[in-house]
């Protein structure tokens, strides 16, 4: 068990989080975004560490085309 919570769960994992979210709830502001992901992080990352994976995370799927932000900064899915 130890070793699942350093670890945490993987860029897709959690790519697949913020997508079913977006899906569900349709708009999600980053601070939603953050307290959905932040237990599936690993816990030896700090604060820091866990905003900045975050902040990638959102950058990826986002030049991936499949999410974007709004004039409010809040998160949709893309129209596929």
């Amino acid at each position: 068990m130890e070793y699942t919570l350093r670890k945490g769960f993987n860029d897709a994992e959690c790519q697949e989080w913020i997508m079913k979210a977006l899906n569900d709830h349709k708009v999600l502001s980053r601070k939603q975004i953050n307290e959905l992901l932040w237990n599936k992080l690993p816990v030896d990352f700090t604060e820091e560490q866990k905003i900045g994976k975050i902040g990638n995370l959102l950058t990826k799927l986002r030049k991936k085309g499949i999410i974007y932000t709004d004039e409010k900064r809040l998160w949709h899915l893309s129209e596929i």
